[in-house]
């Protein structure tokens, strides 16, 4: 299976979600005839052997280190690092980098390097679990011999919300055609398999495994949805067309996580949301940020969702998100001339109607509500308060738009607590 970058670090690798027995012998010599079945079931063709390598823990942490410094600049890493604890989305004392490799590891179970072009097959699997893993895997060496895997989670092509997509068609594609392989269903049956207890038990498990206790349980959530929304999409896709209207997702990718959310949005073929510009700086923080910011985004609903989902209740997370209709979060740190480390995040969203804007303003006034344990007034379209550590904090409501603003070069005695 991939992975989307937590926020967005992608690689194919299969989640070990359920208590696959271990420390038993492992072999590469069930993945030819598992590709040949897989094939059939997907309707791909196998246009070219894909070699099975029998891999250690160590060897697939040393992967996962290695891709994850390729495929993603430390600096990108760090100053996503700084945007997620400025918003609350991970504890301010989470090591990012490695933690991502932390949860990554404890719950892999294989994985398909589209460079290499080869399986890795997990060495501490027991051989009788491998070979739904190898069938979702080589799904996935399919998808790469047709539709060119590298070219769908392009950093440099794409943000994360789109990212995220594209991890989900992949990933949802490995996990229906690896439902079909084990349970024997054929496409007409695949409707009845329940997604909702296949997206609770994953949560459960993720949330109640020891090795990653210390992982905060937004990250969690980011490194299922390709999985769990991705199948539920697939499976839209194949009850409307058969898994020709799969293949033709990967020529027409959807773009963004409300698409996966939603497969009635992405299925009217139409753009969906806006793409945001970066926000212009006043004159007093000209003076003091960078012109140019150190790191710019996409999120998206999901993310929004999952955000909104750690200081509300799930219903009116969901529902706050829902009427996303594009957004661009934006970090600039201070200029080198004053040199004190100030930081300003910037995080613009664009809602489907006013009512959605002033549903998600409500819902994130809320939010900063309890987490600093302050009274705001949610009915005002202006909120400016100040918090020591973190500095002045702004949410501006204006039509359709919610803007967010964290400026802590005002932080300490000068972030006075107001409101207007």
């Amino acid at each position: 299976m991939r992975l989307t970058k937590v926020k967005c670090f992608c690689l194919f690798i299969f989640l070990v979600l359920i208590p696959f027995g271990c420390f038993a012998r492992s072999s590469c010599e069930l993945a030819d005839t598992t590709l040949e079945i897989v094939s059939q079931i997907r309707g791909l063709k196998v246009k070219r052997a894909v070699p099975c390598k029998l891999q250690s823990k160590s060897e697939v942490e040393s992967y996962l280190l290695e891709t994850l410094r390729a495929k993603i600049p430390v600096e990108k890493l760090k100053a996503e690092e700084r945007v997620y604890k400025l918003l609350g989305f991970i504890p301010e004392d989470f090591d990012y980098q490695n933690g991502l490799i932390k949860l990554y590891l404890a719950n892999l179970g294989g994985y398909y390097d589209p460079e290499g072009e080869y399986y890795g097959m997990a060495s501490w699997i027991a051989e009788q679990s491998q070979s739904l893993i190898a069938a979702h895997e080589l799904v996935h060496a399919l998808q790469d011999q047709h539709f060119n895997l590298d070219n769908l989670l392009d950093y440099r092509m794409y943000e994360s919300d789109a990212l995220m997509a594209h991890s989900a068609l992949a990933e949802g594609d490995a996990m229906a055609t690896m439902i079909m392989f084990g349970s024997k269903m054929d496409l007409s049956s695949l409707s009845k398999f329940d997604a909702t207890r296949l997206i609770r038990e994953t949560e459960r498990s993720l949330v109640e495994n020891k090795l990653t206790a210390d992982v905060p349980i937004t990250l969690k959530k980011l490194l299922i949805f390709s999985y769990t929304e991705g199948f539920s999409f697939v499976r839209s896709l194949i009850e409307k067309g058969g898994y020709s209207g799969v293949d033709a997702a990967f020529a027409n990718l959807p773009k963004s996580s409300e698409q996966i959310l939603h497969p009635e949005v992405y299925l009217r073929d139409t753009k969906s949301f806006l793409e945001l510009s970066l926000p212009d700086l006043n004159t007093s923080q000209r003076k003091v940020f960078e012109s140019k910011p150190v790191y710019e985004d996409r999120y998206g609903e999901f993310f929004i969702r999952t955000w909104l989902e750690l200081f509300i209740s799930k219903g009116l997370a969901e529902q706050a998100a829902r009427g996303w209709g594009g957004d661009k979060v934006v970090l600039y740190q201070e200029s080198s001339k004053t040199g004190k480390g100030a930081e300003l995040l910037v995080w613009h969203s664009n809602w489907d109607s006013l009512a959605d804007a002033q549903q998600f303003f409500r819902a994130a006034v809320k939010a900063f509500s309890k987490r600093f344990s302050a009274k705001l007034d949610e009915t005002q379209p202006k909120l400016t308060f100040g918090v020591k550590r973190f500095g002045k904090i702004s949410l501006l409501l204006k039509g359709k738009r919610v803007e967010l603003t964290l400026d802590s070069s005002l932080r300490g005695e000068k972030a006075s607590f107001a409101k207007q």
